[in-house]
């Protein structure tokens, strides 16, 4: 099975450089991954900047074990866990909550007239809401331009 590269992390190193595709069957991790994968594991804030740790598992139990640890014990984002395929799967937790929208824009063009960007907020214990983020489109508004 082949795959087109657009689709994968051209860091990955699994392409050819040639086709820019990948051999699924016959990929192999490269030489350097482990250097790479160790100057790539670093935390954004320079204050604080330290080596995420990496672990070696051989089954789901396992990742599972170090998701309850790390995630839901230690409050980390969520893990990233690399398969012998070029395969990269990113393991969060799922949140809930409950928000109302607190306002929206309009498109501008041809959209006028739809949402462009929806706000979200939550009431807090004040009774006041809380800006808590905004979705929306302006993105691919904007490519078209």
């Amino acid at each position: 099975m082949v795959l087109d590269m657009t689709k994968l992390n051209k860091e990955n190193g699994f392409f050819h450089r040639r086709t820019n595709a990948v051999d699924v069957e016959t990929a192999k991790i490269p030489s350097d991954y482990n250097r790479r994968a160790a100057g790539s594991c670093v935390a954004v804030s320079p204050d604080k900047a330290e080596p995420v740790p990496m672990q070696k598992v051989s089954s789901r139990k396992e990742v599972l074990d170090i998701f309850e640890q790390w995630v839901s014990g230690q409050n980390a984002e969520g893990l990233v866990v690399r398969s012998e395929q070029p395969v990269v799967f990113k393991v969060k937790p799922k949140h809930s909550i409950d928000a109302v929208v607190a306002g929206y824009t309009e498109g501008i063009g041809e959209n006028s007239g739809q949402v462009r960007d929806i706000m979200f907020a939550v009431m807090r214990e004040d009774g006041n809401f809380q800006l808590i983020g905004v979705t929306g489109n302006w993105i691919l508004e904007n490519s078209f331009e």
